[in-house]
C-alpha cells in the first residue's frame, strides 16, 4: 500500500512540477508590460525555473541538494509560482495548487528514502 501512495504522489509531483512552470509562463504572458517584455517573461521565467530545478533538485541531477536544503529551494519555487499566480487575479487557483503542493511535498518529505 505505501508503494502506491509513493508511486501516486511521485506522479503527482511532476504533475504539481509542470503546472509550476506553466503559472511562471502564464504570469509572464499576463504581466501588464510592452510586447516585448510579455514574450521575454513568458519564456524566460519558465526557463529559468526549469534549468534550476533541473540543477538542483532533480533526482538524477549531480548537483542535487540534500533533503532538507532542497525541500527549502522547492518550496521557495513553488511559493513564487503561486505569488505569481495570486497576482494574476488566480486567487483560488492559487489556493488550491498551494494546498496541493504542500501535502504532495509533505508526503515526498516523509515517504523518501
Amino acid at each position: 500500500m505505501i508503494q502506491i501512495i509513493k508511486l501516486v504522489n511521485l506522479a503527482a509531483a511532476f504533475l504539481l512540477e509542470i503546472a509550476m512552470i506553466v503559472a511562471f509562463g502564464y504570469f509572464g504572458y499576463h504581466h501588464p508590460q510592452t510586447m516585448l517584455m510579455k514574450y521575454i517573461l513568458m519564456i524566460g521565467l519558465p526557463l529559468i525555473a526549469t534549468i534550476l530545478w533541473g540543477f538542483l533538485a532533480a533526482p538524477k541531477s549531480k548537483y542535487r541538494l540534500e533533503k532538507l536544503p532542497r525541500l527549502i529551494f522547492v518550496l521557495t519555487l513553488f511559493g513564487a509560482a503561486i505569488f505569481l499566480l495570486n497576482s494574476t487575479g488566480k486567487t483560488m487557483l492559487a489556493a488550491v495548487f498551494a494546498i496541493l503542493v504542500v501535502i504532495n511535498q509533505l508526503l515526498l518529505f516523509i515517504l523518501e528514502e
